[in-house]
């Protein structure tokens, strides 16, 4: 079994370095308890997974299964509207959101620790303030709104 621990930051564009490369990402929620989620990677290659989380915000167990495209895109049909679409950046330990559509000009951070005794590095100018545990930034919420 996976365990993901993980702080989740809301961030100011800002201050950014210039980002490159971003992944282009659209999920969609099956289910919210547990979450039951599907994502596609449309950048270059398609590709799809289908991940199950447990509850918890910082630490939570964690399955993901790749899936067939065609079939990620029949399910993310199933989802209705429970989607949401961002560009994800890759900068050093940090996994970056820019969030489109409906979400347009919200930023977060990720940033994974290898265990739940792990410190937080000093955080970069860019971090506003942590949200790891306001349900309201959590990726399921956001695509109920």
């Amino acid at each position: 079994m996976a365990k993901e621990i993980e702080h989740k930051f809301l961030v100011n564009p800002k201050k950014l370095p210039n980002l490159l490369n971003g992944m282009e990402i659209v999920q969609g929620y099956l289910s919210r308890s547990p979450v039951v989620r599907i994502r596609l990677k449309t950048n270059g290659c398609q590709r799809a997974w289908l991940t199950i989380k447990g509850k918890g915000c910082r630490v939570r167990d964690e399955f993901e299964y790749p899936v067939c495209f065609k079939d990620a895109l029949k399910m993310l049909d199933l989802c209705g509207k429970r989607k949401i679409k961002k560009i994800r950046y890759n900068f050093g330990p940090w996994e970056i959101d820019q969030f489109k559509g409906r979400h347009k000009g919200l930023w977060l951070a990720e940033i994974e620790l290898p265990n739940k005794k792990s410190k937080l590095p000093n955080l970069p100018s860019w971090i506003i303030k942590e949200v790891t545990y306001d349900s309201k930034y959590t990726n399921a919420s956001l695509a109920d709104k």
